[in-house]
This record gives structure tokens, sequence and C-alpha cells, in this order.
């Protein structure tokens, strides 16, 4: 279904406003349990795949992958008032969707344009503080581990897969030609002073293969 070509300012006020609506009429978790489960998951993944932390965090996006579908399908007749066919639109999404369904502010979202070194364009969303890992490193349970040598993806892998799976949706649905990709480019655990995630616009006909990440 072909979408609006931008955002007004009158959809992006709303977007700021309705989000608040949206977390405080939905079903919620408590973070402390989340966190709790985040953990718990890695660890038996870890376990499963001979204390494997890259593996474990691999299997962990492909979930929030899956999880993402259901997400987004819940939120996508509240949420396509803001979607448009404008890459640069897709900032207000990620700050409204993450706050939607984690009931957290970005700290810093910004666009760029192919360059600098990235062939494609991308969004980057940054916090200062991470629930996901938060006391990672002096929990016993997870010493064993090496988080600090996580590779393509971080320990808030399930978080990118989720916004793989949401971002990709929204570009389907407003017939943009680009394949979303989402990792998790900076994490505490791998001693960065934030958390960053980034998704990249890929045109639809380039081969996987090809995707520099």
């Amino acid at each position: 279904m072909p979408g609006r070509k931008k955002l007004g300012l009158l959809r992006k006020a709303l977007a700021k406003v309705g989000k608040h609506v949206m977390w405080t009429f939905s079903k919620k978790l408590n973070r402390l349990f989340l966190h709790g489960c985040w953990k718990s998951v890695i660890l038996k993944f870890s376990e499963l795949n001979e204390n494997d932390a890259n593996k474990a965090t691999e299997i962990w996006f492909e979930i929030g992958k899956a999880a993402g579908d259901s997400l987004m399908y819940a939120w996508l007749d509240r949420g396509k008032m803001i979607f448009s066919k404008k890459l640069e639109d897709m900032k207000v999404v990620v700050e409204t969707a993450w706050y939607s369904f984690l009931g957290d502010h970005t700290d810093d979202v910004r666009y760029y344009e192919a360059g600098d070194g990235h062939e494609v364009p991308r969004i980057v969303w940054r916090f200062w503080k991470c629930w996901m890992c938060s006391g990672v490193f002096e929990d016993e349970d997870l010493k064993h581990l090496d988080l600090e040598n996580l590779q393509e993806f971080g320990y808030g892998a399930a978080a990118a897969g989720i916004f793989e799976t949401a971002l990709q949706m929204v570009q389907d649905y407003v017939d943009n030609p680009y394949r979303v990709v989402v990792r998790e480019t900076k994490c505490f655990c791998r001693g960065d002073d934030y958390q960053e995630f980034t998704a990249y616009f890929y045109p639809k006909e380039e081969p996987e293969s090809s995707f520099e990440i």
C-alpha cells in the first residue's frame, strides 16, 4: 500500500503524544522481570551451544525477529498515521515504536544519507544507559561467558531483531523498495560508552551477500 510522501509537523507532534497514550493502554512487563528473562535466555542458549555467547545472541536475534511480527501487527493500525515513504521520517517511527513497545525513551535518534563509508542510508539511535545488560559484569552467573567479544549480535540482539521486522513491515506498507537490516552496533558489554542500534536500508534487489554491516 503506497504511503504519504513525508510527515508534516502535525503528525510528528501527534506521534510524540500518541506514543505515551499507546504505552499507557498497552500490556506491560516489569522491567526487572524482563531483565531477568533476557539474562536467562542468553544463559540457556549459551549452555546449549558449548558456552558460545555469540551463537546465543544470534539465536536471540532470530527470536526477536519472530516476535516483531506479532508486536507490529498489533501496532500497525495505530501506527500507520506516522508512516511515510521518506526515510528520514523513520526516526519518528523508531522513537514512537521503541517507547510504545518498551516504555523507554531513545536518547538520540539520527538519520544519515549514504556516505561517510556507508553505502546506504541508515537510522541510528542511542542510549546512555542500558536496562538489558545492566549489572552483567557483576553477575556471577554470566562471568564464564566472553561477552566482551560479542561480534555481529550484541547483548541486546532480540531488540535488534524486533526492530528489523518492525521497520521492514513499515517499508513494505508504504511500498518502498528497501530491505531493512538492524544491528546493535554499540554495546556496553563490548566496552562501548553507549548502546547503539543502526537500521540500514538496502535496495531490495541487492543480494544479501553484498551487505556491509
